[in-house]
């Protein structure tokens, strides 16, 4: 037959935490998660380039699709005074912050500092064509390009 041993409340001793500890140690490891996470992943995604191409790429696709989808022509505006994209048919409207640079490549024309500069996609398929160029002061560089022929808009590799 074995020795009883008794329980550990049974003995006096306090093995284990407390609610308070567990929920301290808790704390502690989610202030380090978060500060760790800020630090891999930059600043939020709105002062990102990479982030704000993905918006504006999906923008441009929809307007084209909806070119294609209705037969007519439809735009997406940059107006770079008031650092806006919007487009012409459902009312989005993307806010560029300030400390990203772009620049913008319309038809053959470089485009700095106009205000409200379209680009048309036409319901047959193409459209007038777009380059543009998202950076920030911390070597951070993205660029879409829209295809004339075809409408189609990617984000294209750093070519610099």
């Amino acid at each position: 037959m074995k020795p009883h041993r008794p329980h550990p409340a049974e003995d006096g001793g306090a093995d284990g935490f407390t609610l308070f500890e567990s929920l301290v140690v808790l704390v502690i490891l989610g202030l380090a998660m978060s500060v760790t996470a800020y630090t891999l992943l930059g600043r939020p995604a709105g002062t990102n380039p990479e982030a704000l191409a993905g918006q504006i790429r999906q923008v441009l696709h929809s307007a084209h699709l909806t070119a294609l989808v209705s037969g007519k022509t439809t735009s997406v505006n940059f107006d770079l005074q008031t650092r806006l994209v919007s487009d012409d048919f459902d009312d989005t409207t993307i806010e560029i912050p300030e400390n990203i640079d772009i620049s913008l490549l319309v038809g053959r024309e470089l485009i700095e500092s106009e205000s409200k500069v379209p680009v048309y996609f036409f319901g047959q398929g193409g459209s007038t064509g777009l380059r543009v160029e998202l950076s920030d002061g911390d070597d951070r560089h993205s660029v879409l390009q829209t295809n004339w022929l075809t409408g189609a808009t990617r984000i294209a590799d750093d070519d610099r």
